[in-house]
This record gives structure tokens, C-alpha cells and sequence, in this order.
């Protein structure tokens, strides 16, 4: 392939992963089926082509590529029908984990692909109790097409790297047939879906999409305790429309793409961790919002509290900044900011004073109560030193 025609089956891929990101609206459309068929056979005779290029010349080959299609194909047709299945069940995490492209098992590396198509037999033999349209016999069915894959896969090659011109002339011409019913695909969306056309278009850009895969947030979730990022962390977000979820990564992170523009709220829950929920989180357009989050275990219930104030001078009411707040059981000293302004995490419940000093200020000193797992405001008002007027006799 040249590097144009690279830009343009990279654009082609994308093409056949929207019809798989939406793949419920778009099966309303009658007319759509035909031209997403065809679309369909064309990318198989666009990779039969690839295979052409660089390839061994054993007899192995040909059935090596139409075997990783077979079950490219079997494992496919399955998973679009429990996707469909579990968003009616509203098992939206299920969903998104069984909505993959074709693409993500015909274009990835041997050992890569056959992984990837047991993965999802695995996820879908797993919620065979929900997911009712899927049988015993469609699994039995995907497990010897992933059988004849891995088979014919592990079998020796010899003499990698000879050309094919025919695979190179066909390409081209094949890459027209597919752009072409694209068109056709394109005046569906815009006479049916018109919501989904601007997407549609940003898919089958050549060149790089801004409209695939942009990354809309990233959550990261810490231990409060220890600050180690905590792995199957299970994060819920929603705008009241729509509603995803995902497990966060070994290294504490969660992300969500193409998000729409609006307001969204968070959920954070583990069986080990006290849940949260964070509201009115703003998404917007090509802009990233970075969240972190520190959770406490379940069984810290009960021992600490949160706390906040501010140090002013109580004869004025103006704030005093850089002010050091000193509580029971906290080691060093909070700094209060330029506003007089400070927050604190994990003040124990048995903190009982507190006491604030500043230049020029008498040393604040108090009695407080911390309430456990509560925000409590804890202020700090202090009298300026010699600033009374001198005594006339």
C-alpha cells in the first residue's frame, strides 16, 4: 500500500466502526443493511488483498487468511446480537464491552486476534443467562472457528516477504467500490439520522479523525491513605440520557471518549471502598477533564472527619494570609492561603483544639469537636497585636 491508500483504509476501518458504535439506531434504517453488507464484503476482499502483498509461499497461506476471517466473522455476528441484548437489559457495562468492530479482531497481529475472539466467546458464554439470543450452539460454533484459526496459525511459514503484484492492482479499485457505497451510506444517515451525520463524516475523514476516539475525561482514584492507585474501581457516568461504565486500570485510571458536551455525574463503587458520587462534572468539546479521586476504605467508617476554615481578623473581618493552623493529632502545620482560606483530609474524630498563629497576631486557641465522615468548619478569628491607640493621662 502507498501512503495514501494507508490514510484511506485507515478511514475505511473507521467507517465500518461506526456502523458498529451504532449499530441500534442504524438497524432501524431498512435500506442501510444492503449497503453495510456490501461495505462489509469489500474490507474481507480488501484484506484478502493485503495478505496477497506479503506473504509465504506455503499452501498454508490462503487458508491461514479466509480461517482468520471465518472467525473474525462468527464471533462478530455474535457479539453485535449481545450487545443489542444487553442494552435492552440495560446492562450498559456489558454493552460496551461487547460492541467491537470487525476491525478489532481481522486487523490485529496472529496471537493478538485469537486472544482477543476467546475473550469475548468467554464474556458472552459468561451471560448466557441473560443474553437469551445467544445459544450453547453459537458458542460451540465460535470455538471451532477459533480452534481452526489457532490451528492453522501455528503452523511453520517459509520465505516471508514475497510480493504479489495481483494483490497490489487490486487494491486500489477495491478501495473505490468501498468509498462509493459510502456516498450511498452517507445520504441514509442524512435523510434518516441526521443527528449522527457530523459523526459519520469526522469516521471516514482520510487522514487523522478528530472525531474518533477523543478523549473526553480521565478519572483517577487513589487510596486516601497510601496514595496507591486502586485497580477495579467500578465508575459509572451519566448525563440522564446516557450512561457508561468501566473498571479503572492497574494504574488507577478510567477514561471516556467522544463524550457529548453537558453536564455529567460520576459514581465510584467497590466492595472494599466507601462510594462516591460527584455531580455537575462539565464536559466540552476537544477539551480533557482530569478528575482524581482519594477513597476510604469501608473500614475507616467513623474514625476521621474533613475539615476547612478560614483565618481573619476578628476586629475587621479581613482575611489573614499564610496563617498557620495547627489541630490535635496532625503533625505539621496548614498553611492557610493568601485569602486566609484552608482545607484539610483525615482530621481524626479525636481531635479536640486547635490553635492558629500569624505575625502580628495574638495566637488564636480553641476547643472543637470533629465530626467523623463529615465537613467541618473550623474557623480561626484573631486580634492584631499593639494595635490599640496609646493611653492618654
Amino acid at each position: 500500500m502507498t501512503d495514501r491508500q494507508k490514510l484511506r483504509w485507515a478511514a475505511i476501518i473507521r467507517g465500518g466502526d461506526f456502523d458498529t458504535l451504532n449499530a441500534i439506531p442504524l438497524a432501524g434504517v431498512l435500506e442501510y443493511a444492503f449497503y453495510q453488507a456490501k461495505y462489509h464484503d469489500g474490507m474481507l476482499k480488501v484484506v484478502v488483498a493485503l495478505d496477497e502483498q506479503t506473504t509465504d509461499v506455503t499452501a498454508s497461506t490462503p487458508t491461514k487468511a479466509s480461517a482468520k476471517i471465518n472467525m473474525s466473522e462468527v464471533v462478530y455476528k455474535y457479539i453485535l446480537r449481545g450487545a443489542v441484548k444487553a442494552n435492552m437489559l440495560s446492562k450498559f457495562e456489558l454493552e460496551e464491552s461487547l460492541r467491537k468492530p470487525i476491525s478489532y479482531f481481522l486487523f490485529a497481529d496472529e496471537l493478538e486476534a485469537n486472544e482477543r475472539a476467546l475473550k469475548m466467546k468467554k464474556l458472552l458464554h459468561d451471560n448466557l443467562t441473560d443474553l437469551t439470543n445467544i445459544t450453547q450452539n453459537n458458542i460451540d460454533e465460535m470455538s471451532a472457528a477459533i480452534l481452526a484459526y489457532q490451528t492453522l496459525k501455528e503452523k511453520p511459514t517459509e520465505l516471508v516477504g514475497v510480493k504479489k503484484a495481483k494483490g497490489t492492482d487490486k487494491i486500489p479499485a477495491l478501495l473505490d467500490e468501498l468509498d462509493a457505497i459510502n456516498v450511498y451510506k452517507r445520504m441514509l444517515i442524512e435523510s434518516y439520522l441526521p443527528d449522527l451525520l457530523g459523526m459519520f463524516d469526522q469516521f471516514i475523514k482520510v487522514g487523522k479523525s478528530s472525531g474518533t476516539r477523543h478523549l473526553s475525561m480521565i478519572a483517577l482514584f487513589l487510596d486516601d491513605v497510601t496514595g496507591v492507585p486502586l485497580r477495579r474501581i467500578k465508575v459509572t457516568i451519566t448525563d440522564g440520557s446516557q450512561t457508561f461504565s468501566k473498571n479503572t486500570t492497574k494504574k488507577g485510571t478510567t477514561r471516556f471518549l467522544s463524550l457529548d458536551p453537558g453536564s455529567w455525574t460520576l459514581e465510584a463503587e467497590h466492595k472494599t471502598y466507601i462510594s462516591i458520587s460527584k455531580p455537575e462534572i462539565a464536559v466540552e468539546d476537544e477539551k480533557v477533564t482530569n478528575l482524581v479521586f482519594r477513597l476510604q476504605k469501608v473500614n475507616e467508617v467513623g474514625l476521621y472527619g474533613s475539615g476547612h476554615g478560614r483565618a481573619y481578623n476578628k476586629a475587621t473581618g479581613q482575611a489573614i494570609p499564610y496563617a498557620l493552623i495547627f489541630l490535635e493529632g496532625i503533625e505539621m502545620p496548614i498553611i492557610a492561603n493568601e485569602f486566609g482560606n484552608w482545607t484539610k483530609d483525615r482530621i481524626p474524630k479525636q481531635c479536640s483544639w486547635m490553635h492558629a498563629t500569624a505575625p502580628g497576631f495574638d495566637t488564636f486557641q480553641t476547643e472543637i469537636t470533629v465530626q467523623a465522615d463529615n465537613e467541618n468548619e473550623l474557623d480561626a478569628p484573631m486580634y492584631a497585636i499593639n494595635t490599640e491607640p496609646p493611653i492618654v493621662e
